[in-house]
């Protein structure tokens, strides 16, 4: 990580009436380059559109489970039931999810 330093020298007038000396106060900031972290789906979650409202909705999957999963699960947004249907694959193809409105 590269640092980048910043020195800014702020100088403060005082009014005549006040009996303190101007000061010249210095800042030094030091700042780290981050990388930008871009938001990766996880592989233990997926997504689908929801067939009643139309959000896409992600939800944790379970390869445990079965090849071929199928179970109801109401819709976060509209709370509408989805029957959710999930396909894993072999390999390093992702699974396959969808839901039908029940």
């Amino acid at each position: 990580m590269s640092r980048i330093s910043l020195i800014r020298a702020v100088g403060i007038k005082l009014s005549s009436a006040c009996s303190f000396p101007c000061k010249l106060i210095t800042i030094r900031i030091q700042v780290k380059k981050r990388k930008k972290n871009k938001r990766r789906r996880e592989a233990d979650e997926a997504g689908y559109v929801c067939p009643t409202c139309g959000e896409q909705i992600v939800i944790p999957i379970d390869p445990s489970g079965g090849l071929d999963q199928q179970y109801v699960e109401d819709c976060p947004v509209c709370c509408n039931p989805n029957v959710i249907h999930v396909e894993f694959f072999g390999g390093d193809e992702p699974p396959r999810i969808w839901a039908d409105a029940e």
